[in-house]
């Protein structure tokens, strides 16, 4: 009996493991189907054959279609096949499959993500590594959360031109990836082979995308990122477009904090984390170091995840650690109108945290100490023009500019009053060094203070 039992759960087992390696073991297909979103906000799926060939797609809606009642061609003779879904209805569920002559990808069942402020959930790992059985079981678990889609921060595999490797990881996230949009941040592995996997928006490898609510944008820390840089412009712009009220999340390979083997990102620091504080960044996820930490700075919660099944490395505290652990793990956001909320869990399906953010809503402030105050441009590089608007009634009132340890700047800025409601100051920065300054109005009854970054 004893026997019989270990036989039947050997049995179990690999019957798990085949389900989703099949794909990937099936001859025609070298990486399986995957979702993800297009630049439109769109659902599409993309796989490689392993030699050029036709493409087909079949999908119908459930449970309204009995049978597949759309079959789309993709190519006739291609190795990278992509399919663009229409417009589809939030939460009904989809089936579909791949073909390819006489190959069929298995069939995979997936929900169309919600478009208004429902609840948006958001499954967030990284560093996989080689350990695909690790993998798997964290993908399993990610799925059964019902995510709206998946961020995934690189690390992908170890050795990048190795395909042995990439088969392993797509044989362990096929089960997620082929049925939750799969968006991720290139890592070291960036090179031909990430390419050929993924589809994103606008066909590029730092890209932006928008679920309900929730602003997401995702860079690459393998290119440059300084200032006057493609992306660095490129990520202001992208900030200056979020729309008001949105929950703004980055995702980027290296950690601008961490205190694991890898450290913090000094560049991102210096370049990166300012514009994150100026523009209201809520969440940064990173996949540098194979840990969890939470570290609290100037109001953003810098995540580091890179638990998916890559060997663990060590790790301490910072100035500003909220939590830290190193073990195999995932980490799981909700957000809806009342705030967000972050739990990570071990692979073992214990909880490591939980935290929770309020509203975005800012509070109200009473009407008599309403000042509006703009620098243009910000962030700057040289000079700025600081307009504030001073409210009816205030005749007393102090102007100055303090770094961010809060010591005042004494030279290069001078101030206009131009009647009594409107104050204009020029500061000329030419002699200050890269970095947060703070604009600071005061009042009798309060003080409004805006951040301005300057940039060389």
């Amino acid at each position: 009996m004893e026997k019989m039992a270990i036989t039947v759960v050997l049995v179990l087992l690999f019957a798990a493991l085949m389900t989703d390696t099949a794909i990937a073991d099936s001859g025609g297909f070298q990486s399986p189907p995957r979702l993800s979103f297009t630049d439109t906000g769109r659902i599409s799926v993309s796989w490689e054959l392993l030699n050029a060939g036709p493409g087909q797609l079949y999908w119908r809606q459930m449970p309204d279609d009995p049978t597949y009642s759309h079959i789309e061609e993709t190519g006739i003779s291609l190795k990278h096949h992509t399919f663009q879904f229409p417009e589809l209805v939030p939460d009904d569920s989809y089936q579909y499959k791949a073909v390819s002559g006489s190959y069929e990808s298995e069939e995979y069942i997936f929900y169309p993500p919600p478009q208004t402020r429902d609840t948006v959930r958001i499954v967030a790992y990284g560093q996989t590594g080689d350990n695909d059985l690790i993998h798997r079981e964290l993908c399993s678990d990610m799925y059964h959360k019902r995510p709206s889609f998946v961020l995934q921060g690189g690390g992908i595999v170890e050795d990048p031109d190795s395909m042995p490797l990439w088969k392993g990881f797509w044989g362990a996230s096929a089960g997620l990836a082929g049925r939750v949009p799969y968006m991720c941040a290139a890592g070291p592995e960036w090179g031909a082979e990430w390419e050929n996997s993924f589809e994103f928006p606008g066909d590029q490898s730092y890209y932006s995308f928008e679920v309900a609510n929730v602003s997401v944008i995702v860079l690459n820390t393998n290119l440059e990122y300084r200032a006057d840089e493609p992306q660095y412009t490129w990520l202001l712009d992208q900030l200056r477009l979020v729309p008001e009220g949105n929950w703004k999340i980055v995702v980027m390979h290296r950690a601008p904090f961490s205190t694991g083997p890898n450290g913090s990102d000094f560049a991102a620091q210096l370049y990166l984390v300012p514009i994150f504080e100026v523009y209201g960044v809520d969440l940064v996820i990173s996949s540098s170091d194979n840990s969890y930490q939470r570290i609290v700075k100037n109001g953003v919660n810098y995540i580091v995840t890179g638990g998916g099944g890559a060997g663990l490395t060590s790790v301490g505290t910072m100035s500003g650690t909220a939590y830290s652990e190193s073990y195999h793990h995932y980490v799981m956001i909700e957000i809806c109108d009342f705030g967000m909320r972050l739990t990570a869990t071990r692979s073992d399906a214990t909880l490591m945290e939980t935290f929770e953010m309020t509203t975005m809503s800012a509070p109200e402030k009473p009407e008599q100490v309403s000042v509006e105050m703009e620098a243009m441009p910000n962030p700057f590089n040289a000079a700025c023009r600081i307009d504030v608007n001073i409210p009816s009634g205030v005749s007393e009132w102090d102007f100055y500019i303090t770094d961010m340890n809060g010591r005042k700047i004494d030279k290069g800025w001078s101030f206009e009053q131009m009647g009594s409601d409107r104050l204009v100051i020029n500061w000329d920065a030419g002699d200050m060094p890269t970095g947060v300054y703070m604009a600071n109005f005061r009042t009798e009854e309060n003080l409004t203070s805006r951040k301005i970054i300057l940039s060389k």
